[in-house]
């Protein structure tokens, strides 16, 4: 009787520990979302070892949850006879379930894919040879557009502080000027360092800055954002291949498909995590977006004569999309090439009161219309940074589409 009790006793006692149950195993399945991960890496790195030209695959939970059940019973049960108790009888039973699962979403994404095909193929080169493809798909190309927004990123100029170097004029003059990074607005004339090209000899303001060519490139970007990309996927052989009875007994990542076992020793793990945390990488995000700085429209305004003159007056007006930071006093520098608008506008007048039979008089007239000169020149103008619209040195590139106001 006595046994029974506290057999009993102890059975309620269980059912007040499911809570702690049910945290444990939380815990450990969300331990097993990391391993889910590398296992996948594992098996995809043996898969392109056995064949470097193989189709990933890869799957990451979206959902999951973690269940505990328990039960108790217990049952009592008396027999009596008319003068006595004849036997009695008790029993106990009880049950504790636990259930895990997870919801899996897999990559379809050739894109991804096609990266992912690439970073293996990258993963493998120093154990097995090879490297990644340069040609259908391009792997370099597909990094670079993945990481910087662009196949083909346009080099750039700095100094080895990270100053931006920019080269005014035609590009065939000597001198270049040499820009602080933290300027967005039209630098200080005292915070420009002029160069020569060619004897490198500082022409003005002497501070000892050395420039050097820089590719914008995805080296340059890994080193300068600190972030794990396909760069980092170069390095000596990290893992081993062999057969299933090579593999130490004490080897706790092991990668298996068709017969072919990869396993990474303690050494190796740095690099099984680069290449994890990669593929995570191109499973989650799209490519970057190359950003495009606000730009503004500026407008030059013509008379009939293609003089320059007031919104209110104006026949024509020429307009270009510039760098928000770029500043309209250099529509100075442009001031020949709207003249030179002007001139063909009085030449198009000359052809149409040709055509009308316009005395020669008037033609007369036209042939002595006078250019107003050209004020005083400003300085050469800088641009703030290098960006992906036309600055106003290449305004005149866009001067040509004068289009006429609409009638008031």
């Amino acid at each position: 009787m006595y046994r029974t009790i506290i057999v009993m006793t102890f059975l309620l006692a269980c059912i007040g520990c499911a809570h702690t149950q049910l945290g444990y195993q939380t815990v450990h399945q969300a331990h097993t979302v990391a391993d889910v991960h590398t296992q996948q890496v594992l098996d995809n790195l043996a898969k392109f070892v056995h064949n470097p030209n193989a189709l990933p695959h890869f799957s990451y939970p979206t959902q999951g949850s973690s269940e505990v059940n328990g039960s108790m019973g217990g049952t009592v049960g008396f027999n009596f006879l008319p003068s006595s108790l004849q036997n009695w009888n008790i029993g106990a039973n009880g049950n504790r379930g636990m259930r895990e699962n997870y919801t899996m979403t897999p990559i379809n994404d050739p894109r991804k894919l096609e990266l992912m095909r690439c970073a293996y193929q990258r993963a493998i080169a120093a154990c097995c040879g090879g490297g990644d493809s340069n040609h259908c798909p391009n792997c370099d190309k597909r990094f670079n557009q993945f990481y910087l927004g662009t196949a083909s990123p346009t080099p750039t100029q700095e100094t080895f502080l990270g100053w931006n170097v920019f080269t005014y004029g035609d590009g065939k003059k000597k001198v270049f000027a040499v820009i602080p990074p933290p300027s967005v607005d039209e630098p200080n004339r005292d915070d420009i360092v002029y160069y020569d090209k060619e004897s490198g000899q500082v022409v003005k303001d002497p501070t000892n800055l050395v420039p050097s060519i820089i590719k914008n490139n995805l080296a340059t970007h890994t080193e300068k954002t600190g972030k794990i990309t396909s760069e980092c996927l170069y390095s000596p052989c990290w893992f081993y291949v062999g057969c299933k009875k090579d593999i130490p007994k004490c080897c706790a990542h092991v990668g298996e498909y068709c017969g072919t076992y990869v396993w990474v020793p303690e050494s190796g793990v740095d690099q099984l995590t680069k290449l994890t945390i990669t593929i995570l990488d191109y499973a989650f995000y799209d490519a970057a977006k190359l950003s495009r700085p606000p730009t503004k429209v500026v407008e030059y305004y013509l008379d009939g004569r293609g003089n320059p003159t007031k919104k209110d007056d104006a026949i024509y007006k020429v307009m270009a999309q510039v760098g928000v930071n770029d500043d309209v006093r250099a529509l100075n520098q442009t001031q020949n090439d709207i003249l030179a608008l002007r001139a063909e506008r009085v030449e198009d007048i000359k052809a149409q009161r040709v055509r009308m039979g316009t005395n020669d008089s008037t033609i007369q007239e036209l042939n002595e219309m006078s250019l107003p000169e050209l004020g005083p020149r400003q300085d050469l103008y800088q641009p703030p940074t290098r960006t992906p619209f036309p600055s106003l040195l290449e305004f005149d590139q866009q001067l040509r589409n004068v289009a006429p106001i609409p009638a008031r």
